[in-house]
């Protein structure tokens, strides 16, 4: 099996190919740099760190288009520190991974190890903890209002839903992308929205609403 680093610190790198001795990794310090590995390879693990990312360049496209055209690959973004708090990983995609760089080793190798053991053509998805995060359509249009900072009154009257109601919507939000900080679910409804297109929306649950 093969794996990609795109970083620019070699740390990354060094930490990866020593707890990882048994996967050939390559080394990318842009996403540019990294294409050809896709072209190349039919499947493996790209690790990618935000810190390569800046709103609206070449390089965040680019990731964008990667990630979209190499389904039989996972991505790994390392989100940059502000989410070092943050011990959790979250499937943003089926291919897509948002976590730490702080996640704890037993869980990155466990992550690592259980695409390892997956049909390389439908990695993970079998596994109902990689499933991506779905959000209802009441809880996207919620949080893109909770992340331009209106007020819960606010979004009461223009959902036309109780307070109790958003609480609810708020505590499920918080469950499927496993944090109560709000920092962190800026950060990943941004990232998802930057390399993605956003977070998944239930359309089964959307078609009932």
């Amino acid at each position: 099996m093969q794996a990609i680093v795109i970083d620019p610190c070699n740390y990354t790198l060094t930490g990866l190919t020593h707890y990882f001795s048994h996967i050939n990794i390559f080394f990318a310090r842009k996403v540019t740099s990294a294409q050809a590995y896709c072209t190349e390879y039919r499947s493996g693990l790209v690790f990618v760190s935000e810190n390569c990312l800046s709103e609206d360049n070449q390089e965040t496209q680019e990731l964008r288009e990667m990630i979209a055209s190499n389904a039989d690959f996972i991505f790994l973004v390392f989100m940059s520190t502000s989410a070092r708090n943050f011990k959790e990983h979250v499937f943003v995609r089926e291919n897509l991974v948002f976590l730490s760089k702080h996640i704890g080793l037993n869980s990155l190798k466990t992550l690592v190890d259980d695409y390892l053991k997956k049909d390389v053509l439908h990695p993970l998805c079998n596994d109902r903890q990689s499933q991506p995060v779905k959000l209802s359509r009441t809880e996207s249009v919620m949080l893109e209002m909770w992340m331009s900072c209106h007020s819960t009154p606010h979004i009461s009257d223009e959902l036309n839903i109780k307070n109790k109601t958003i609480a609810a919507h708020e505590g499920n939000i918080k469950r499927k992308i496993k944090t109560n900080s709000k920092q962190i679910i800026h950060h990943v409804f941004r990232l998802a929205n930057k390399v993605s297109g956003g977070i998944c929306v239930d359309r089964e649950r959307f078609q009932q609403q």
